[in-house]
């Protein structure tokens, strides 16, 4: 944050001009705060995902509850009822390469892109959110829900 015009604050990620700096240390560089009477500079507007493309990082118990949903690859979540998004499935969610290498050179020769889509990933239970393949049980069958970690059972890959 540095000092700005008629002493208000801003930085290259903020919009708007704030009273002051927020009072959580230097981790929060780009933090601002809103006057007493709850506003922004005039420059300020509402945050909104529409037409946004997130991940889904945790579904809720019950299907009443909020989907939490990400745009910056976890760092925050946002709580969003079902009513509220749209799940989009792409036609591909995977790219395999192929690359020829020469010395230092590396050209890629062909994309291919493809999707799975069976079976569906499992749901961790321990951090809440779905990994990003499929566990298999003792059949090979695939695992709905991860319970947590046992020290005593041997790994399987």
């Amino acid at each position: 944050m540095k000092l700005e015009w008629h002493g208000k604050y801003t930085s290259s990620e903020l919009s708007g001009l704030y009273d002051s700096v927020c009072p959580y240390g230097g981790a929060f560089q780009s933090c601002g705060m809103m006057s007493q009477s709850g506003g922004c500079g005039k420059q300020d507007r509402t945050l909104n995902f529409q037409g946004e493309v997130g991940k889904l990082t945790r579904v809720p118990s019950t299907p009443s509850g909020p989907y939490s949903v990400t745009f910056n690859d976890g760092r925050t979540s946002y709580g969003f009822f079902r009513h509220e998004f749209e799940v989009l499935r792409p036609d591909s969610n995977y790219e395999l390469w192929w690359v020829q290498r020469r010395g230092k050179e590396r050209t890629v020769r062909k994309k291919k892109s493809f999707r799975v889509i069976h079976p569906k990933c499992t749901f961790d239970t321990v951090n809440n959110q779905y990994f990003p393949f499929a566990q298999l049980d003792e059949n090979g069958s695939p695992v709905d829900a991860f319970k947590g970690y046992h020290s005593d059972a041997p790994a399987k890959y």
